[in-house]
């Protein structure tokens, strides 16, 4: 099976989010089943050139027509993970400064969409399964399903869309559908929602299957639960609409067997005052309201007073960072904030800590939870999305499958009696029974990588 795997960042080369964990991750999996050929398509951002420029190699080049535009695009290729990966090169369109949130993104990744139906003819790639990822490729979809189908070599092309996460949808103004898209005139109603362009209503509509990345967040998005509009959309393909969880690729996460020399370790890198029976809680996030800010920063103020430590490592909205080094000027002993993504820290802190709070307002999947349990860093999420089917529960009746704290009221008390429940059981001998618990769960893509194997099978 020959699958093309269409993103808009992938690690190691680029990333803003988790669909960079994904695209790494998940093609590498999906690429080590018998018989199962994973490319991936990515542009070619300046990100991506200063690093890596003198090891991909140039393959071709090719004219993209993007409605009235006649507009150049160059292949390079390289090889990572046993995964091949295209970059598609336009100067005009990737030569910038950051990844997104340029006033031309709606013209930028229908040019990337349509470019990426080119290259499979460029390449003499053509796949069985075109696998298109969030907004920014999705309008690859109606491409094929539009354009490209009185192609013989495009017609047994099926196809599959994820959404990763609904709120980024690739809204614009109805004058871009004849200046800039340049689908066919039937085509309007495909793409058009609540009276906008909407790149990924047209994936929706035109895709053999819709994926999202958890189960749960699956039935959320069909409820209207931050849908954001696009409930109705999805109801109407709901036979066609299942969730499939990310998982994470442990290869990256080597475990220490002492966990206890994590944990000196990390107190010794942000100078937190060595103690072996201070709970280290740990948030490792962006700092935004999706991610809890509002109930976690007053049930903080609360939590800190008593015998704990708090390792924060995120960057996000600029009054969440400065109430993190507020806090850690009131608490220089037991508070340790760094604003920042450094990979290799949040690695140190997922081993080190105890205690990892991750009360998201909404979260389709997330991975800091399933890393955590990986390390023996036990959960303390709220019950949504991916966090509701990753995270059980701790239960003294029934211990035999819970691996963490959950709580569903999205407020400061239920986060605090949580965190409270969560310490009481720290000093008393369940805690390292969770512990095991916690690092005995396969997070691993095994698994969902055969679930995305059953989806394309069945179309």
């Amino acid at each position: 099976m020959k699958i093309l795997f269409a993103t808009s960042e992938s690690l190691p080369f680029v990333s803003t989010g988790g669909l960079a964990d994904v695209s790494e991750s998940l093609p590498h999996a999906l690429n080590s089943i018998p018989d199962v050929d994973v490319r991936v398509v990515l542009p070619y951002y300046s990100a991506i050139k200063n690093g890596y420029e003198h090891k991909v190699e140039y393959l071709t080049s090719f004219t993209v027509t993007l409605s009235w535009r006649r507009l150049y695009c160059g292949v390079f290729k390289i090889k990572h993970n046993g995964v091949i990966y295209y970059f598609l090169d336009n100067e005009y369109y990737f030569k910038r400064f950051g990844v997104y949130g340029d006033f031309d993104d709606g013209e930028r990744f229908a040019f990337f969409s349509k470019a990426i139906l080119d290259l499979m003819s460029a390449v003499d790639f053509f796949p069985d399964v075109l696998y298109a990822n969030d907004w920014q490729t999705a309008l690859s979809i109606p491409y094929l399903k539009k354009i490209y189908f009185n192609d013989h070599r495009y017609r047994n092309i099926f196809s599959v869309f994820t959404i990763h996460n609904v709120m980024y949808q690739g809204r614009y103004g109805k004058e871009i559908y004849k200046d800039i898209l340049g689908l066919p005139e039937g085509c309007m109603s495909d793409v058009m929602l609540d009276g906008d362009v909407n790149f990924m209503k047209g994936a929706i509509q035109t895709s053999d299957r819709i994926t999202t990345v958890s189960p749960t967040y699956r039935d959320e998005l069909l409820s209207g639960y931050n849908s954001f509009g696009m409930d109705k959309a999805l109801t109407l393909r709901q036979q066609n609409f299942c969730g499939i969880l990310n998982g994470i690729d442990l290869s990256l996460y080597p475990i220490k067997k002492d966990k206890m020399l994590s944990k000196k370790e990390l107190q010794k890198e942000l100078n937190l005052k060595e103690s072996e029976n201070t709970p280290i809680i740990a948030i490792v996030s962006r700092l935004c309201e999706q991610k809890g800010l509002s109930i976690i920063k007053p049930s903080l103020e609360r939590i800190m007073s008593e015998n704990v430590q708090l390792a924060v490592l995120g960057k996000g909205d600029y009054m969440d960072e400065e109430f993190f080094k507020y806090l850690q000027r009131i608490y220089p002993e037991k508070i340790s904030v760094t604003i920042d993504f450094n990979k290799e820290l949040s690695k140190l802190i997922y081993a080190g800590s105890d205690i990892l709070l991750m009360p998201s307002l909404s979260e389709p999947c997330g991975i800091s939870q399933m890393i955590a349990c990986h390390y023996g860093t036990v959960p303390v999420t709220r019950e949504t999305g991916g966090l509701r089917d990753t995270v059980r529960c701790y239960d003294p009746n029934n211990t035999e499958n819970t691996n963490g704290f959950t709580f569903y009221e999205y407020s400061e008390r239920a986060l605090t009696d949580t965190i409270h429940r969560t310490l009481e059981l720290y000093s008393t001998n369940e805690w390292n029974k969770l512990v095991k618990r916690c690092m005995d769960c396969d997070f691993s893509w095994d698994s969902s990588a055969k679930k995305y194997i059953e989806v394309y099978s069945r179309i």
